[in-house]
């Protein structure tokens, strides 16, 4: 949570606490057993009639494996913000994309330690990449090799600036070769493409309808990304574009003169 914020009433907590139970395939008695309290305990607690201290909201946090934070993004803010970064911010990690990659792990919700040791990092190197973001100005460190992400929500390269030059490129490069050859018959892909003269009010009609969609899809990635556990989500990339002022390409030369 960032300054200012505050924390929803209990009761949109623990109705996100169900949800999360739900999509993780939690049950309650598994999540008593884990909290060693009994059953009904834990279901007085989810039914608003026992007594429900943040303490315990943060111990099934622990449980399902989803910070604290991450459960109040969850339920007071159902329509994830955007951020951008600095020109400077950009350039700083365009020149180190390690630190990038390390930076999207811990705004996605895990916790500096579980990013080193799924990734073979040794101590000193987490405190190296800890220390170069927060040089960056992107987290804010605490004692224990924790962190809090100072921004939040969906990443929005500037336009035109170092990242977009550096990722967008290749990213589209990639997507076209994976397209024409995916690695599974069972990968859900879709290539479209067209284009025409339409009135100038069907072309911001066209630009506001993919923006809403491209939006839509992200905060849901990004809420599926906190909710579910990551063995049953599966690794997805879209791209949308729209150019309203393009100029076709001339035609072939199809006959002679």
């Amino acid at each position: 949570m960032t300054k200012g914020d505050t924390v929803p009433e209990r009761a949109a907590l623990i109705s996100t606490l169900r949800e999360i139970m739900k999509a993780r395939k939690v049950t309650a008695a598994a999540l008593a057993t884990n909290l060693n309290v009994s059953p009904q305990t834990l279901k007085r607690l989810f039914n608003g009639t026992g007594d429900c201290p943040l303490e315990r909201i943060v111990a099934i946090c622990a449980c399902l494996g989803v910070s604290f934070f991450d459960l109040v993004d969850l339920a007071n803010k159902p329509v994830a913000e955007a951020f951008e970064l600095s020109l400077e911010q950009e350039e700083a990690f365009v020149a180190a994309p390690h630190l990038l990659e390390f930076f999207y792990r811990l705004r996605s919700g895990e916790q500096p330690a579980d990013v080193a040791h799924k990734h073979g990092l040794s101590a000193k190197a987490l405190q190296r990449y800890l220390k170069a973001l927060e040089q960056i100005g992107v987290i804010e460190r605490e004692t224990g090799n924790r962190c809090r992400v100072l921004v939040r929500g969906l990443h929005n390269f500037v336009k035109d600036g170092p990242l977009a030059r550096r990722y967008m490129r290749r990213d589209i490069d990639r997507m076209l070769d994976y397209l024409g050859s995916p690695a599974s018959e069972n990968d859900q892909c879709l290539l479209s493409g067209s284009g025409g003269r339409v009135a100038a009010a069907t072309a911001r009609e066209l630009v506001r309808d993919l923006k809403e969609i491209s939006d839509r899809y992200r905060r849901r990635a990004q809420r599926d990304r906190t909710v579910f556990a990551e063995k049953d989500t599966v690794p997805v990339r879209w791209m949308l574009t729209v150019a309203t002022a393009m100029p076709n390409h001339p035609m072939e030369k199809i006959f002679e003169i």
